[in-house]
């Protein structure tokens, strides 16, 4: 009575009384005895809210006490559930409350179910079949209880070792299930409803049903005559439940009773008859219901199973070809969702047809059907929602698009490159034709005042020469290929004259620009069109500010594909047009914006770099270009650093030598030459500038707020960077120049910089000098070693500690410092090992990144920590190696295994191991007595074997641990009681009986 009352006041919402009720209700259904109550409250009370909170506990129960119930109470609770389970098979008046309580008691069910399914409840298929087949109204509630088997309980148990622990268990439960389902599904008493609820379980279960089940009853045929063939009710619903049920079969590789071949002929021409030829399949899906549409969708699912699943050979081609007709058919259909699932199977059509070869006699058969499917193809490419630019309210593009395109736009390209191949003449006049249709559309739109309509048709055109670029790239032609990039560039020109409107030039112009650099060959059609895109490009950089960063990265693109032709004299002219580009850069960059200028600089620098076999001529083209920015640079150098415009001039125009410089290959070592007094004195009065600042205030995080501060350091960070450019491109000639100032002047600032105003670029160019230092300059490598590792480990601990939010240079110089070591551990691996506070150095800043486990720096870590051992085992002191360090490097291995997560970081893991284990085995005797660590660095090495047990070899294992058998068993019973035995039985694989 008391629980009535609280749930008529809980569920009626009075505010006054709610406390008080929650607080009874929570009470009984926290309580672990409240399952007990449930037969007698619902066997007693009438009121739904009451019976409802009943429930809810008994769901409680099984969901967050099972575990802890003994056998005895779990043997009640489901003998209570299959109870109230048949009482709600019965029916209600009070149709609505018999619905939720029906509902609670199926999910209870099935919640049980999915903790002691088959194994502590093996009888509870059995049960429900005996019962649905006694009782009609209850048959239904059965196959939904079968339902939440298939969609939920079976998902737990899909572990291979699960399955093979439990399949004698599973399969007669799986028959079972199945001959009640094909009961139903053939019963002429069972409703219709009913008949399509079991054909849906028996899809649903189709993966956990022993294969006899279908080849011993013939239960595909039969399913087929009278589901698909002739379905006595619900046709669409009928035919649409049974091709999920095959599409179902065969993806799960099911063996069925008649070949597949006969079965898609057999759906084919039951289409046939439904969806002639000549009929408008895409009227028919638009105006068509649910059920219709959604039969559409099975076919498409199916046939995409289907094509994955069969070859293509003499025995299924001519079936194929009329999926293959038929699925052509479905791609005219104007639906999104539809197009997106049958991408996939053009996509492995076209895919094994490119294993065939072109020059197969299979894939000549379907070139007749590629055709079409390519001009489907185009018209998909033209949407104006793919434009691939970046447009502001003007409707003007202002950048490429971040992501490009999209996932299915990408999709849609790819098979669309893939068709080409095999159909190059149908792709180019297919493109030809459509581009043709869609720029006179616009042509004669282009007066009109309706702005919606022109917009979305210029974005076709746009789409569509983007589109073109791409296909074209994948067309072997050359012909067409120079045709189809002089009919784009010259369509966009004739669209850029005609155009009445600023926006719509503005949209073409960059348009062209981005479509042509996505296809080298559009830029070689003709010299005209290179010459005359070049032209347009400096004009656009002149006249329009918006366009300014396209015209410059198109440039950029330009330049790189074709910088021969740029570089050379062409018949006819009196200069190559090099010479007019370096003549006309200094007046662009005078009107674009300063990120811009690295860029342009970059571009005409592409452009010498292709004369570099004439260094005469490279060198007099160098000179002209360098003449503008060196200029800027020296009046800079002259003036006060520490002055806000002249720090950003500075930035600038080092960015400009940086950006040339990783271009320009040998020719680098030229501007180096040129540049290398101002850059020395310069960086000493940086140097000198930060060494005031830094003394002046001691707080590192108040310096970081000061703009003096972080512009003269963003200057230097220039330099470091300039240094480092030259030296991968000049195999490192570069450096007989540099090395006696980055020795004296570079890492001497870096020694006195506080932790956080430490540059990481200095980092980086250590690296790169280790690379290329000769091996016998050891005064200048102590120094260079020195001055890194003697602030490694402050370093290291700050930037493990920082997030990726933090200041970038802090979270940057962990990476950067393992580079360092791994160069050091490879180059000079005598040298780091033979110097013990060297070694010491670098195996602690080792270990603190391992331990860290950042994913960055993991695998890199363990790599470099493999070569330091490694190169270890020929060291004279492996024995005090493995002595000082041993211990804390098989601590750092054992918590390294507890969290490795990838196969690639279990292997580089492995190696680590191997190495370890290596080097103490170097050691004679190294657990004897008086070795005052020898039991516990024993039973240490026996845990990291035993942990290793999945990473290393098996005879490494079992050559590696016999010594640490026999020295723990000597040195320590007790030891060898706690780590010995678990290491036998846990690796006992590996040994033989002795």
């Amino acid at each position: 009575e008391v629980l009535e009352q609280a749930a008529a006041t809980f569920y009626s919402n009075s505010r006054e009384l709610l406390p008080a009720a929650t607080k009874i209700l929570d009470e009984f259904q926290q309580s672990p005895d409240a399952w007990k109550h449930v037969d007698t409250i619902l066997n007693n009370t009438r009121s739904s809210y009451t019976r409802l909170v009943a429930l809810q506990a008994l769901e409680l129960t099984v969901k967050r006490r099972w575990d802890t119930l003994d056998s005895d109470s779990k043997q009640e609770i489901r003998k209570l559930v299959i109870k109230l389970f048949l009482h709600f098979g019965r029916g209600s008046v009070d149709m609505k409350a018999f619905k939720l309580e029906q509902g609670k008691v199926t999910s209870i069910l099935g919640q049980i179910l999915k903790q002691d399914f088959p194994q502590h409840w093996p009888a509870v298929i059995p049960d429900l079949i005996e019962v649905a087949r006694s009782n009609d109204a209850i048959c239904g509630q059965v196959l939904d209880v079968f339902l939440h088997l298939g969609e939920e309980v079976l998902d737990l148990i899909k572990s291979p070792a699960k399955i093979r622990s439990i399949s004698g268990l599973l399969e007669p439960q799986f028959r079972l299930m199945s001959q009640f389902l094909e009961y139903i599904l053939f019963s002429t008493h069972a409703t219709a409803e009913l008949r399509l609820q079991a054909l849906q379980c028996l899809t649903q279960l189709i993966p956990w049903m022993p294969p006899s089940a279908f080849t011993d009853t013939d239960l595909v045929g039969r399913l087929m005559s009278g589901y698909f063939v002739a379905p006595s009710s619900h046709p669409f619903s009928s035919r649409n439940g049974f091709l999920k049920f095959l599409n179902a079969a065969v993806e799960s590789r099911i063996t069925v009773d008649r070949s597949l071949v006969e079965i898609v002929q057999t759906i084919i021409r039951q289409l046939s008859g439904q969806l002639p030829a000549d009929s408008d399949l895409n009227a028919f899906y638009e105006n068509g219901t649910v059920d219709v549409q959604e039969l559409i969708r099975s076919i498409q699912l199916l046939f995409t199973s289907l094509i994955q699943s069969i070859p293509i050979d003499s025995v299924t081609v001519s079936t194929v070809t009329e999926v293959v007709t038929f699925m052509l058919r479905l791609s005219l259909i104007q639906d999104e969702e539809l197009w997106q699932a049958g991408v996939l199977f053009w996509h492995t059509m076209v895919l094994k047809l490119v294993q065939a070869g072109p020059a197969s006699e299979l894939t000549r058969y379907f070139i007749p059907a590629l055709n079409p499917l390519m001009r489907t193809l185009i018209q998909r490419l033209t949407r104006p929602e793919d434009f691939p630019l970046i447009e502001n309210d003007d409707y003007e593009p202002i950048r490429p698009s971040d992501s490009k395109v999209g996932d299915q736009i990408v999709k849609d390209h790819e098979v669309a490159s893939l068709v080409s191949r095999f159909s190059e003449q149908e792709t180019h006049s297919s493109l030809c034709s459509v581009l043709a249709e869609t720029v006179s559309a616009f042509l004669n739109f282009v007066q009109s005042r309706d702005e919606d309509s022109r917009v979305a048709l210029r974005r076709r055109i746009c789409s569509l020469c983007w589109s073109a670029a791409l296909v074209y790239r994948t067309i072997s032609d050359e012909t067409m290929r120079l045709q189809g990039g002089s009919l784009v560039v010259s369509s966009m020109n004739r669209l850029i004259q005609a155009s009445h409107t600023k926006s719509d030039k503005v949209f073409f112009r960059a348009s062209l620009l981005y479509t042509v650099c996505q296809n080298v060959s559009f830029l070689k059609s003709d010299w005209s069109i290179l010459k005359g895109l070049v032209i347009e490009l400096f004009e656009i950089m002149r006249s329009n500010q918006v366009l300014a960063e396209i015209a410059s990265n198109s440039f950029l693109q330009v330049c790189q594909h074709a910088s021969a032709d740029l570089a050379c004299l062409r018949q006819g002219e009196s200069t190559p047009l090099i010479s007019e580009l370096i003549t006309n850069l200094s007046g662009i960059v005078s009107t674009v914006e300063a990120d811009l200028h690295p860029v342009l600089y970059q571009a005409v620098a592409t452009v010498i770099d292709a004369i570099r076999d004439d260094p005469a001529r490279a060198e007099r083209y160098l000179q002209q270009l360098l003449t503008h920015p060196l200029q800027r640079f020296l009046v800079a150098v002259g003036s006060d650093v520490q002055a806000a415009e002249v720090s950003k001039e500075l930035t600038r125009v080092l960015k400009i030598f940086v950006a040339l410089c990783s271009v320009l290959g040998s020719l680098s070592i030229w501007i180096i030459q040129q540049l290398s007094g101002q850059i020395s004195s310069l960086f000493q009065v940086i140097s000198q500038k930060l060494e005031a600042l830094t003394s002046a205030d001691n707080s590192t995080k108040d310096l970081n707020k000061l703009f003096a501060f972080r512009s003269i350091r963003q200057v230097k960070k220039q330099i470091l960077k300039l240094l480092i450019s030259p030296l991968p491109a000049t195999a490192g000639s570069a450096l007989n120049d540099l090395l006696p100032f980055i020795i004296s002047t570079v890492m001497e600032d870096y020694r006195k910089m506080p932790l956080e105003c430490k540059d990481v670029e200095t980092l980086t160019l250590v690296d790169s000098v280790l690379i290329w230092i000769p091996e016998n300059a050891e005064t200048q490598l102590s120094i260079l070693v020195d001055s890194v590792l003697e602030s490694s480990r402050a370093l290291l601990s700050l930037s493990l500690q920082h997030t990726v939010d933090a200041n970038k240079d802090i979270v940057r110089y962990a990476p950067r410092l393992l580079d360092v070591l791994r160069t050091l551990c490879t180059r000079f691996s005598k040298y780091t090992t033979n110097q013990p506070v060297i070694f010491s150095t670098v195996l602690e800043c080792l270990l603190a990144v391992i331990n860290a486990n950042q994913s960055a720096t993991f695998e890199a870590s363990l790599g470099t920590l493999t070569l330091l051992l490694t190169s270890a085992t020929d060291c004279r002191t492996v024995g005090d190696i493995c002595k000082t360090f041993g211990p804390s490097i098989l601590q750092c291995l054992l918590t390294s295994m507890a969290i490795v997560s990838s196969v690639k970081s279990a292997s580089v893991l492995a190696e680590s191991i191997h190495s370890l284990l290596f080097l103490y085995s170097k050691v004679e005797q190294p657990l004897q007595p008086p070795h005052p660590n020898a039991s516990i660095v024993g039973a240490m090495v026996l845990e990291l074997l035993t942990a290793s047990f999945p990473f290393v070899r098996a005879e490494d294992l079992r050559r590696f641990s016999e010594p640490y058998l026999t020295a723990v068993w000597a040195n320590d019973r007790a030891l060898s009681q706690r780590y010995l035995l678990t290491f036998l039985s846990d690796c006992s694989e590996v040994f033989d009986s002795s």
